[in-house]
């Protein structure tokens, strides 16, 4: 699992209003909340995020792809 979080309150509000978001959004505490997911340059795609301990996976769509890093999101080193 890599940690991740949004590159700007903008773009974590631009991401939560869309329709694919909704299984995703309420779950963050803030726009700079840290999640974990899969390495999405590996797989450029993941359906499953972790926030705070608690795993939610997708039933319609992926919340990321590998075109949102660097973009949307960016990995947080520790």
């Amino acid at each position: 699992m890599v940690k991740y979080r949004f590159v700007s309150e903008e773009q974590f509000n631009a991401w939560a209003k869309q329709n694919y978001a909704q299984e995703f959004a309420f779950a963050f505490d803030s726009w700079d909340t840290i999640f974990e997911m899969e390495d999405i340059e590996r797989k450029v795609c993941s359906d499953t995020i972790e926030i705070d301990g608690e795993i939610y996976v997708s039933t319609q769509w992926y919340p990321f792809n590998i075109t949102d890093l660097g973009n949307r999101i960016t990995e947080v080193k520790e």
